[in-house]
C-alpha cells in the first residue's frame, strides 16, 4: 500500500512539472514569436496540432533517432504553409521551430545543472 502510494505521488509530481514545462514553453515561444493578440488563439490551435503530430512520431521511431529526425523534418514542411499563414511571414513561420529547438537546449541545460 506504502509503495502504491508512493507510485501516485510521483506520478503526480510528473504531470505538475511537465505542465509547468508546457506553460513556460508557452510564455518562451509567444515571446521569441511576437505573437500579436490576433495571432494568439489560432497559432496555439495549430502549434498544439503540430507538438501532438511530433510526440506521435517520437513515440513511435525513438529507437531510430535518424528516421524520427527524417519524419520530424518532413512533419515541420508539412505545419510550415500553416504558421506562415497566421504569423504573416516565412521569417517569422521558421521561427517556430527555431524557438522550439532553444527552448529545448535551454530546459536541456537547466536540467543537467540541476543534477550536478
Amino acid at each position: 500500500m506504502t509503495s502504491s502510494f508512493s507510485q501516485s505521488t510521483q506520478d503526480t509530481k510528473g504531470v505538475k512539472g511537465a505542465e509547468k514545462i508546457k506553460q513556460l514553453k508557452n510564455v518562451y515561444m509567444a515571446k521569441e514569436l511576437e505573437l500579436k493578440n490576433e495571432e494568439y488563439s489560432e497559432f496555439w490551435l495549430i502549434y498544439n496540432r503540430y507538438e501532438e503530430a511530433l510526440n506521435k512520431l517520437w513515440s513511435e521511431n525513438r529507437e531510430d533517432k535518424n528516421s524520427f529526425e527524417g519524419k520530424k523534418k518532413e512533419l515541420q514542411k508539412e505545419y510550415q504553409p500553416s504558421f506562415q499563414k497566421v504569423l504573416g511571414s516565412e521569417q517569422r513561420a521558421e521561427k517556430v521551430y527555431n524557438a522550439e529547438s532553444r527552448f529545448r537546449d535551454m530546459l536541456k541545460k537547466e536540467l543537467k545543472g540541476r543534477k550536478d
